[in-house]
């Protein structure tokens, strides 16, 4: 009995990771590529794709990143931890970044990255930044709500 219980498990964790391994396999080159550039070494604890055809995948690390059905990655979440700086100058337009780099924000750490097709939006240990892709404006949220109550 005792082999057939340690079978069964090893059949259950068996099919966990064939979906797993099934739904990266399936995720265009691109958001592999996405993976493997900015958190080498770490290995994916899950993969999915959603009925929108979106892929969502969790690093062992604690890093989420969902990429839309062509690869493009629509956010990046550090779930507690800082994104690496090399994916902040490469995937952030260079006037959000510079400003980053010039508040001295990225010396505290970015935790989230969330972009569609009018902003990006960067998620801080306190505050988040918006990029404005239409006009280039760069504003942090909270301040224009605040001086909008007034």
């Amino acid at each position: 009995m005792k082999h057939v219980s340690c079978l069964f498990i090893l059949l259950v964790a068996f099919a966990v990771c064939g979906c797993s391994s099934e739904a990266w396999d399936e995720m265009p080159d691109r958001a592999q590529k996405f993976v493997s550039q900015y958190f080498p070494g770490v290995e994916a604890s899950s993969t999915a794709v959603g009925a929108d055809g979106q892929y969502t995948v969790a690093l062992r690390n604690s890093v989420t990143i969902v990429f839309t059905e062509l690869g493009v990655w629509l956010s990046v979440d550090g779930n507690g931890t800082t994104l690496p700086d090399n994916l902040l100058f490469n995937e952030l337009p260079m006037a959000l970044y510079s400003y980053l780099q010039e508040m001295e924000v990225t010396a505290d750490g970015v935790y989230t990255l969330r972009r569609d097709d009018t902003s990006y939006q960067v998620g801080l240990f306190n505050s988040s930044v918006v990029y404005d892709i239409g006009s280039g404006r760069i504003y942090y949220p909270s301040a224009e709500q605040d001086q909008s109550a007034r």
